[in-house]
């Protein structure tokens, strides 16, 4: 499904494409790495071939990349040749992998955090650091995030017409708060919020 809507905006953002599909390819490992985590305490998907390292988590990390990275720019008609060009930050990158995985390490693996609270946490704060550094990026990202989380709200209801049991039978201890909006846990929802207010900036 998610694959499905990466093509469709991906069609749709002709002068993204080429970066869409570099930032793609960058992050989709990212998905088989979290599951080391998210496996543990977050859900048990069911996957084509079982193994330590699945293809259904490349695609579903290869597809969010890529939707999130440009949800933003289809919506508002941002082309690569309409964008304000800044100095790189390449260190961003190595900072946003590095508060990611220490928090996880310490936070899930040793203090027995879930791990979907930990890794949202991470990625409001890397946002903070994004929004002081880069002001202007404020909007894009509070957009990208909600364009993200419709996009969830989109494929979970499809994906619940199509499999009505499929989070009492996939997702376990995800839900510490007990609340749920259209049948989603609140911190699934927050999760996809701030994912997309990272990828979109």
């Amino acid at each position: 499904i998610f694959l499905s809507l990466w093509s469709f905006i991906w069609l749709l953002s002709k002068d993204n494409r080429k970066r869409m599909l570099k930032i793609s390819l960058i992050l989709s490992p990212i998905g088989a790495i979290s599951q080391f985590w998210y496996l543990n305490d977050y859900w048990h998907p069911k996957f084509s071939f079982q193994s330590f390292i699945n293809i259904e988590d490349y695609i579903f990390t290869f597809a969010l990349a890529g939707i999130s990275f440009t949800i933003y720019k289809v919506v508002f008609k941002l082309g690569s040749n309409n964008q304000r060009c800044f100095k790189r930050r390449a260190n961003m990158a190595f900072l946003f992998f590095g508060i990611v995985l220490l928090s996880l390490i310490f936070f899930s693996t040793y203090l027995n955090y879930n791990s979907v609270i930990v890794s949202s946490n991470a990625f409001f704060a890397i946002i903070l650091i994004m929004w002081l550094l880069r002001p202007d990026l404020i909007f894009p990202s509070l957009i990208s995030g909600f364009l993200t989380l419709l996009v969830f709200l989109i494929v979970y209801q499809l994906m619940f017409s199509l499999y009505p049991n499929f989070t009492d039978e996939r997702w376990f201890n995800c839900n510490p708060s007990g609340v749920s909006i259209l049948g989603i846990n609140i911190e699934e929802l927050i999760w996809d919020f701030s994912w997309g207010a990272i990828g979109g900036i």
